[in-house]
């Protein structure tokens, strides 16, 4: 069956008569919806009728009690002095049990920096494999004196240690110069504790 313009025609005003008659339903809802509904009138209760009040004879206060029953007078307080805190000296140990190796190990006795107190990452076998390219380069600039080769020969040497203390004798002894609170020392330090923790 083929399709007439008339046909056509025909089935779109049956859409706008559908369309039409669901829009006026739509418009009634709303209208609906809009009508402010009226708020209840507010329920007024009797107001309670007010109890009757008994009246009260005077109480006379003026009464002699016994000695036992009479309240003390308040006593003064004495002033108290302010005592100062008392001052806690610093002890330091005795010369003696002080290694003297030269001004780096004895800052390292008397503090702990954040190196030593932060926790590493995770083991590694060779101190290389924890330090980027980055800090490689960082290390060698600052701390190596611009010197590849030294800077190897530290990482072999800090590679063959046992113990955090080997590394901080080796620093005392060979890089005296450093500044063992630098950001530099902290990163080449914590890769170092990677292999030695």
């Amino acid at each position: 069956m083929e399709r007439t313009a008339e046909i056509i025609l025909s089935e779109i005003k049956e859409c706008l008569k559908a369309v039409s008659e669901k829009l006026s339903e739509l418009e009634a809802l709303q209208a609906v919806k809009e009508e402010p509904t009226p708020e209840p009138e507010p329920v007024q209760e009797p107001e309670p009728e007010p109890l009757p009040v008994e009246p009260v004879e005077p109480v006379d206060l003026d009464i002699d009690l016994p000695a036992e029953y009479q309240a003390p007078a308040p006593k003064p307080t004495p002033k108290q002095e302010e005592t100062p805190a008392p001052i806690q000296e610093e002890v330091t140990p005795p010369e003696e049990e002080m290694p003297v190796k030269g001004p780096a190990v004895l800052d390292v006795v008397t503090r702990s920096r954040a190196w030593e107190i932060d926790m590493p990452g995770s083991p590694v076998a060779n101190i290389l494999s924890a330090i980027s390219l980055n800090d490689r380069l960082l290390f060698i600039n600052t701390l190596f004196k611009k010197d590849p080769a030294l800077f190897q020969d530290a990482v072999k040497d800090f590679n063959a240690m046992d113990s955090l203390q080997q590394a901080l004798d080796y620093i005392a002894a060979n890089f005296a110069d450093w500044n063992l609170e630098s950001d530099t020392v902290y990163r080449f330090m914590m890769a170092v504790r990677r292999k030695l923790n």
